[in-house]
């Protein structure tokens, strides 16, 4: 009997290895974690889905993230993603003063794990949910679709320049007053994109988070439904971040050096 437990052991131990992962790490001000749809074939060309937590989760612990979803859904197997899922950690402040950050980790995510540029779209939650709104304005032509949940500020008039890109606006049934920022924004929304959508959660109020993994809902599922089509791959995704100057030379948006190794992933030349 204590030889079939221990086969057995060793049995679940491998099945968790072929399992979903999710990683942790860190890159430039942000820590992270990351999905990894392990369940599926091939890993390449999938789709990125960016997480964009609320106030509650700032800091510098990513114990914080952990105690929250989509994580906790994913973490233990019960809900499956056919994507990316990057799950940064705001240090402080807000998303929009770090928006260069995020777009450089991002970045990062793209060329290491060879995601479908064509296919990359964020989703927050409160501050996160306000988030979304503000970098997609910043970066309209980079991401295919956002989803907002709970966003704590009208941003209606962020949305009349970003209403191409189709944006999910969920909120608690219970929440009067971002229910009418959701609203007005879908109103504003619908009109440059008729896949833009709107949905009041029954019996929810503020914290809707759970809801990413609804099967019901299929945020995620809806999210990578859509695709932009400026960035055949992800090496050109980055090359409309990174500019080359006349000899050829690496140069990022704010004339820094790129970094070697991200040079020696894109085959360019150095000086």
């Amino acid at each position: 009997m204590v030889k079939k437990r221990a086969i057995a052991q060793i049995v679940a131990r491998r099945w968790i290895r072929r399992n979903d992962m999710i990683k942790e790490s860190s890159f430039g001000k942000f820590k992270y974690l990351l999905y990894e749809p392990s369940h599926l074939t091939n890993l390449e060309n999938l789709p990125l889905i960016i997480v964009m937590h609320g106030s509650g989760e700032i800091g510098s612990s990513l114990s914080k993230l952990k105690a929250r979803e989509p994580y906790i859904s994913l973490n233990n197997g019960k809900f499956k993603a056919d994507a990316y899922i990057l799950m940064p950690q705001l240090p402080k402040d807000t998303w929009k003063s770090y928006a260069a950050e995020l777009i450089k980790l991002i970045n990062e995510i793209v060329i290491t794990y060879k995601c479908d540029s064509k296919r990359i779209s964020l989703t927050g939650h409160s501050l996160g949910a306000m988030g979304v709104i503000e970098i997609i304005e910043k970066y309209p032509d980079l991401f295919s679709a956002g989803a907002s949940l709970s966003c704590a500020h009208d941003y209606t008039d962020k949305i009349k320049n970003i209403s191409h890109v189709p944006i999910w606006f969920l909120y608690g049934e219970k929440e009067s007053n971002y229910g009418k920022y959701a609203r007005k924004m879908y109103e504003i929304a619908i009109k440059g994109n008729s896949d833009s959508k709107i949905n009041a959660i029954p019996g929810y109020g503020h914290p809707i988070q759970p809801f990413w993994c609804n099967e019901k809902y299929g945020i995620f599922k809806w999210l990578i439904s859509f695709s932009i089509g400026q960035y055949p791959t992800w090496q050109d995704w980055l090359n409309s971040y990174y500019l080359l100057d006349g000899r050829g030379m690496a140069t990022n948006e704010v004339d820094k050096p790129i970094p070697d190794d991200i040079a020696r992933k894109l085959g360019l030349k150095r000086g």
